[in-house]
This record gives structure tokens, sequence and C-alpha cells, in this order.
């Protein structure tokens, strides 16, 4: 079941693609060389690999303890192995940790996120939220008191112009200002 507290995959998606795109986990690799290459990504941090491992469904070494764990017990591993990863990550170059489309975020990230903002405070690394006017008040209080927020508003027709201007000069494909196209806009 979705809510299962034991059906991690389900929950905390944009972190799970995080950790699968940082590592280059792709679904034809064999087990054996992704848990290489997650051990890689995770070398300043071994303590989290079984964490992650479990996170990503993957299959974890006898002995390590995580498979056993209560579900609070596994969050506040998986938790804390998070923070030890930014961390480490911080210590080597600074760090921007991006989640988009808050308002769709689950309680299970929400949690985790917050816990990685109030690491952000101590270390290089930023954290940047957004997503719609609804999910300002969310975002203000997973970045605490160091938030900052910006909305913007919709560009009327000579903004949009302009903004495709800026990007494709005067090859503006025809059409592609006409209302109900706005919505394409990521992809130029």
């Amino acid at each position: 079941a979705r809510d299962s507290p034991f059906d991690v995959p389900n929950r905390l998606g944009e972190l799970v693609d995080l950790v699968r795109r940082t590592a280059d986990l792709r679904s034809e690799l064999d087990p054996g060389e992704t848990a290489i290459r997650l051990q890689i990504l995770l070398r300043a941090v071994p303590n989290a690999v079984p964490y992650f491992a479990r996170l990503l469904s993957l299959p974890t070494l006898e002995g390590d303890g995580v498979a056993a764990l209560e579900p609070e017990a596994f969050r506040r591993g998986l938790h804390d192995a998070f923070a030890s990863w930014l961390r480490a990550l911080a210590a080597e170059t600074p760090v921007l940790l991006a989640l988009e489309d808050v308002h769709w975020a689950d309680n299970s990230t929400i949690a985790l996120v917050t816990e990685l903002a109030r690491v952000c405070e101590n270390e290089r690394a930023a954290l940047y939220l957004s997503g719609r006017p609804e999910s300002e008040e969310l975002a203000t209080a997973i970045g605490g008191v160091r938030s900052v927020s910006l909305r913007l508003d919709a560009l009327d027709a000579p903004g949009v112009h302009s903004l495709l201007q800026s990007l494709l000069g005067d090859a503006i494909p025809r059409g592609l200002e006409a209302p109900g196209v706005l919505l394409f806009w990521p992809i130029v």
C-alpha cells in the first residue's frame, strides 16, 4: 500500500530521483554494478549505503541491520544518512539542493527536506524550493528564518514575446506565442 511506512520507494520521490541521477543508476544495470555505483557515490559516508540501498529497493548486505529496523528507526537513520551525505558534499564544494513543485511533496519528503534545510544553515549548502502560490507557507516553514520568498506572476503577451526573443532571437516558431502553448515553455 502507498501509505505503508515500509513502502519507502513510493515516498521521497524527488530525493530518490536525485540519488539515481547523481549515481547514474539506470534500470539496465545489474545489481552488482548498481551497488558499486552507490558505494562510490557515498564513499565519504559509507554508513549511509544500506539506507540508500533500501530506499532504492536494492539488495543490502547481510548483517547491515537496516532491514530489521522498525519504520521509525529506519526513518531516523535515512534522515541521518541524507544529512551526512549533504555535509560531505558541502565539504567538497558548495551545494544547491533543489526541490521543485513543493506543493506536491508528501509528508515524508517535507520532513526530510526540513531537516536538510537545518543542515544547510551550517554548511556551504543552500536549499531552493519552488511551487505554486499555495505552497508559499509550507516553503517558508521548511526554510525557517533564513528563507526568502520570490513570487513570480504570469507574463503578459509582450513579456512572453520578449522572453522568447531573448532565447530564440528572431527565429520564434509560428504559433509558439499562442495561448495554450505557454505551458510548454520549460521545454524551450
